[in-house]
């Protein structure tokens, strides 16, 4: 009796494809994750170290970089991603920003009114 153990061989072989292919799907998922809990970090990290800042605009992309004095690689960018590109201006003293939604310190967002605002001491 061939037939049933053909059979019974098959359906391992579909559980261990099956299987495979949902550890590589959770890798993915996790990977991003990863990524994306990064940025979050590098925002805070701004928030508490001494740094010196710089806005970049690129692609439609608002990037903020700043100088980390405690990393052996210095320099560390990330995405503002709720900035927008197209209205992003960076204010007098280079520490603050605003585009057409909000407004912007060390490249994380505070509250306030992008219309009226002015840098704090001007």
């Amino acid at each position: 009796m061939k037939g049933p153990n053909i059979i019974r061989n098959g359906v391992r072989t579909l559980s261990k494809v099956f299987l495979s292919f949902v550890l590589f799907i959770l890798i993915i998922a996790f990977t991003l994750f990863l990524l994306s809990k990064r940025n979050e970090r590098l925002v805070d990290m701004a928030n508490t170290i001494k740094t010196d800042t710089l806005y970049t605009i690129q692609r439609n992309k608002v990037l903020y970089t700043y100088y980390h004095y405690n990393s052996s690689t210095g320099w560390r960018t990330f995405r503002i991603w709720s900035a927008h590109a197209k209205t992003f201006e960076i204010l007098d003293d280079g520490y603050y920003a605003k585009d057409k939604n909000h407004v912007y310190y060390y490249g994380k967002k505070i509250d306030g009114d992008p219309e009226t605002f002015v840098v704090p001491g001007k």
